[in-house]
């Protein structure tokens, strides 16, 4: 009788039929349905029975046993969620607690970021020093239609015993060909419209001469060319001083020249040794207007700290102007800036000689005789009657 003390003993599918209803197997009577449970499920009942006094019920904590469907296995992002903020946490606690760590992860994060300055930075060289060369011996050829067979050409012009200096190029871009000109000279072509336009990239603002004119035609053409994917700007001549970039050293590269004299004393030794380094480039462009090269001449001059820009007639009809560096603090402007936007091709190794002969003629410890010696020495290989080559310098070239 459900009315009856001590018969109100109602425990989930155990004892036998009795008064009062049964509970369905696997529930406890008054419980909620457990939120994971889809049909008849076993549950274990927790903790010990209790006598209920007349109208209770007896409570009783439930846990599912043997279902695939519940908890972590059903959720597997519960464990996911789990695992990351402990990861999270351990890793906040390495930072803050291992100073080590902080240092190497710190070292890491600046040397990343400095090898990618050093990359865009030696990109930005090699993009000025490319300039300068073409402005001093190159030329930049644009067609006047758009048929298949008319392609620009960007050329430029080295020494025959600078063909290692034409090759590397080449292969930095990724493109043009070497191809041997009559005389002792090379001409590295490049017409391929992918690596023109590679070309024009890195040198687009930092022209400095009248040349300009040509690589601005080659923009609209390129512009307006079916190939463009993407429209060049038109950017001006460079306003960054002549000493703060690798353009003078192109431009140096390609018209610049190294020279060492001296006259004979009574004894038959070296004696008023004259060190100079010299510049020429033409009076005037050869299209449209006819500008002049007057303006960056004068920005050398001011530069290096010469006197004055030359105007000669040389041998062949063709109108120069010519900076000559004759002083000391001309020279000492020179080597400083070579010593950072240094030059490659052979006459690299004609300036550590120019430099060494400064140097000797400086050194008042040197007996008569040692100098004579060794300046007779630098004399029987330098400039054009150079035999010896070296090309270990090319492994610092610029990088893209």
């Amino acid at each position: 009788m459900l009315g009856t003390p001590g018969a109100a003993r109602r425990l989930t599918g155990s004892g036998p039929a009795g008064d009062g209803p049964q509970t369905p197997p696997g529930r406890a009577l008054g419980a909620s349905p457990h939120p994971y449970m889809s049909g008849q499920k076993q549950f274990q009942r927790l903790g010990n029975q209790q006598e209920t006094k007349p109208g209770n019920v007896l409570s009783i904590r439930c846990w599912e046993v043997g279902s695939s469907e519940t908890g972590y296995r059903k959720y597997p992002w519960v464990w996911m969620t789990l695992i990351r903020n402990t990861l999270s946490i351990l890793w906040m606690a390495l930072m803050i607690l291992s100073k080590p760590f902080r240092n190497t992860w710190g070292y890491m994060v600046k040397r990343v970021g400095s090898l990618n300055e050093k990359v865009q930075s030696s990109r930005g060289d090699f993009g000025a020093y490319l300039a300068g060369l073409i402005e001093g011996d190159g030329s930049i050829v644009v067609p006047t239609g758009y048929n298949k067979k008319a392609y620009p050409q960007i050329k430029i012009v080295f020494h025959l015993l600078d063909l290692p200096l034409a090759k590397l190029i080449q292969a930095r871009l990724g493109g043009g060909v070497v191809q041997y000109a009559d005389g002792n000279w090379v001409v590295l072509a490049i017409q391929d419209i992918k690596t023109v336009r590679l070309v024009v990239s890195l040198i687009n603002g930092n022209m400095r001469t009248p040349k300009i004119e040509a690589l601005h035609r080659l923009i609209e053409w390129l512009n307006n060319h079916r190939s463009n994917v993407e429209s060049i700007p038109l950017l001006g001549l460079s306003t960054c001083g002549i000493l703060d970039n690798a353009w003078f050293a192109g431009f140096f590269e390609a018209d610049g020249t190294f020279s060492i004299s001296s006259q004979l004393n009574k004894a038959g030794f070296p004696a008023k040794i004259k060190t100079t380094a010299s510049i020429e480039q033409s009076q005037t462009y050869h299209r449209g207007d006819r500008e002049s090269f007057y303006t960056v001449l004068s920005l050398i001059v001011n530069a290096f700290l010469i006197k004055k820009v030359n105007s000669y007639v040389r041998s062949s009809g063709c109108s120069v102007f010519r900076a000559t560096l004759v002083s000391n603090s001309s020279k000492a402007e020179l080597i400083s800036y070579f010593s950072r936007y240094p030059i490659y091709g052979c006459k690299y190794l004609n300036y550590l000689d120019w430099v060494e002969v400064i140097n000797m003629v400086a050194d008042s410890s040197i007996s008569v005789e040692m100098r004579a010696d060794r300046f007779n020495s630098i004399i029987a290989n330098f400039n054009t009657k150079r035999t010896t080559f070296t090309w270990d310098h090319l492994d610092s070239f610029y990088a893209l």
